[in-house]
């Protein structure tokens, strides 16, 4: 699927388009939960270990999945191939996100952006913007250093809405906020702070 061209062709409704996206989440079963809902048809979720803090900030998780590993289950029409970064390895991150459109990272993100990167897919780090490889190296940039997600559960639900809906209007249009241009997390109201990438 070629991220951005106009998608309809004649009879071709926009939840035929997203079924057959491919989208890569590393580190966010919100993410995973969110595209589930809006129709992608399949999910690649790298999931990991799940600490008690990650349960605080992520609302899909409830406290018995605390110490335990992140496997999400398909749901409806959607696939959701769960993979866990048991081992960081880039051989394991290529092999799982193989064949995405688009690769959303909340953790691991430099080993997730240099996958992306090899694919020549866009990369969409804890921010709402989309980092298109072929403008731009997201391990070049160190203002990514200080940006991590928020602990804050409704900051967190915020950001993982808005970057599904960038996401997708990315795929279907071609259109949302693209890099330089980003809206970073920060605690304070209105809660997003916008910035320059470089």
């Amino acid at each position: 699927m070629h991220v951005g061209a106009s998608p309809f062709s004649a009879g071709q409704s926009y939840s035929d388009y997203v079924e057959k996206l491919c989208i890569g989440v590393v580190g966010s079963r919100m993410l995973v939960e969110l595209l589930w809902r809006a129709g992608i048809g399949t999910i690649k979720h790298v999931g990991d270990f799940i600490t008690p803090n990650d349960v605080l900030s992520d609302v899909s998780l409830s406290m018995d999945d605390a110490n335990d590993y992140d496997v999400v289950e398909s749901r409806g029409k959607s696939l959701i191939i769960p993979v866990l970064a048991e081992k960081l390895e880039e051989k394991l991150f290529l092999n799982a996100l193989r064949g995405c459109d688009i690769v959303i990272a909340h953790r691991y993100c430099k080993l997730a952006a240099k996958v992306a990167e090899r694919f020549g897919v866009p990369f969409v780090p804890p921010a709402v913007t989309c980092v298109l490889p072929e403008d731009l190296k997201y391990l070049d940039l160190s203002i990514f250093e200080e940006i991590k997600p928020p602990e804050n559960p409704a900051l967190y639900a915020m950001l993982c809405s808005a970057q599904v809906i960038e996401v997708l209007k990315l795929c279907v249009d071609g259109s949302g906020i693209i890099a330089p241009e980003a809206l970073v997390p920060v605690k304070d109201p209105p809660f997003f702070r916008k910035v320059e990438l470089w």
